[in-house]
């Protein structure tokens, strides 16, 4: 239950730093009178307000969010039918030949 608390609480911080670079570059595109056509118009004002590394961080901690929700929510359930595949079988095994005695 602490590591799905974690993954809402790291996707719920990426998301809000995500909006709130997003917003501040948003904020500044007016001011800009030139740029360049690789980072384009929103690139250059991500850069100009310093947003790279925050907008990354924020990919990554959504990204990282999203992974540990994923694994948290689906593998346990997935890990448990499987083990209760696999003991099935073992039992079918040990009938069929025998080794329970």
């Amino acid at each position: 239950m602490k590591r799905i608390v974690a993954g809402g609480f790291f996707l719920l911080s990426g998301v809000l730093l995500y909006l709130g670079v997003h917003l501040a570059a948003a904020m500044y595109l007016p001011h800009i009178t030139g740029w360049s056509t690789p980072p384009g118009k929103y690139g250059t004002a991500l850069r100009e307000t310093g947003g790279y590394a925050a907008n990354l961080f924020s990919i990554l901690l959504m990204i990282g969010g999203s992974l540990i929700l994923l694994i948290e929510l689906y593998f346990p359930h997935a890990a448990a039918t499987y083990k209760k595949a696999l003991a099935e079988r073992n039992r079918e095994y040990e009938k069929k030949h025998n080794l329970r005695e």
